[in-house]
C-alpha cells in the first residue's frame, strides 16, 4: 500500500515538474459594443435599440382626445403665436402693441409698457400657472 502511495506521489510530482512550460499571456482588450462610445461599432445600434424595446414592458397610456378639445389648443396655440408674434414686432418694429387686458380661451393676458421694454403676464384660467415675459427695448 505504501508503495502504491508512493509512486502515485511521484507520478503526480513528475507530471506537474514536466507540465511546468512558461505562460503565455496577452492584454486583455475592451472593445465598446454601445455605438455612441468612441471605438463603437456602429452596426451594433439597431439590434441594441430591438434589445431595449424589448425588455421594455411600460406602455404609454392611450390619450383620448376629442374634436373639440383638439380645437381649442390649436386655437389656442394660435392665439399665443399672434401674440408672441406682436412681442416681436413691437419691441423691434415700428408697429406698436397696445396695452391692455385680454381674455383669449383659458388665457388672461396682460400687456403693459414702461420705458424699459414690453411687460407681458400670462395667466392659464385651467391650471391657475403664470408666466410673465418681460422684452427690453432695443
Amino acid at each position: 500500500m505504501k508503495k502504491l502511495l508512493l509512486c502515485v506521489c511521484c507520478f503526480l510530482l513528475g507530471g506537474l515538474l514536466l507540465a511546468n512550460d512558461p505562460a503565455a499571456a496577452s492584454e486583455l482588450i475592451w472593445k465598446p459594443i454601445n455605438p455612441s462610445f468612441v471605438g463603437g461599432d456602429p452596426l451594433n445600434g439597431p439590434f441594441l435599440l430591438n434589445e431595449a424595446q424589448v425588455q421594455n414592458d411600460k406602455t404609454l397610456p392611450k390619450a383620448q382626445t376629442d374634436s373639440l378639445s383638439d380645437f381649442n389648443d390649436t386655437l389656442n396655440r394660435q392665439l399665443l403665436y399672434q401674440l408672441s408674434s406682436k412681442i416681436v414686432s413691437a419691441a423691434f418694429g415700428e408697429s406698436g402693441l397696445n396695452p391692455g387686458h385680454y381674455v383669449m380661451g383659458t388665457f388672461t393676458v396682460d400687456i403693459s409698457t414702461s420705458a424699459s421694454g414690453i411687460n407681458v403676464s400670462i395667466v392659464d384660467s385651467k391650471t391657475g400657472g403664470s408666466t410673465t415675459v418681460q422684452v427690453p427695448y432695443y
